[in-house]
């Protein structure tokens, strides 16, 4: 994942809204077979931005939460994740 690909899933939001009903150009930029790699990457990513983390951050996962199953969220611990303070700072902002 790079920046890049952030663009092509903001892109998609704000064309389609938080629902997106072409699905299909996302599966190439997630790793659903190996979803760790695809934090890992977006890990590595966020630490490269400059401003905006918590949007940039809630963009990938909106465009995660697309392609998965609520019930596979249900059992992640998003807790531990790196990226979990900068999800509910951009949902915070959002709402």
């Amino acid at each position: 994942m790079d920046k890049n690909d952030l663009n092509i899933i903001a892109n998609k939001i704000a064309s389609e809204g938080i629902e997106i009903k072409n699905k299909d150009s996302l599966k190439d930029i997630y790793n659903l077979n190996d979803l760790k790699s695809s934090f890992d990457e977006f890990d590595i990513l966020i630490n490269e931005v400059k401003f905006k983390k918590q949007e940039v951050t809630l963009i990938f996962y909106l465009g995660l939460f697309n392609l998965i199953d609520f019930t596979e969220i249900k059992s992640w611990n998003i807790k531990k994740l790196d990226s979990y303070p900068l999800l509910k700072g951009g949902l915070i902002k959002y709402f």
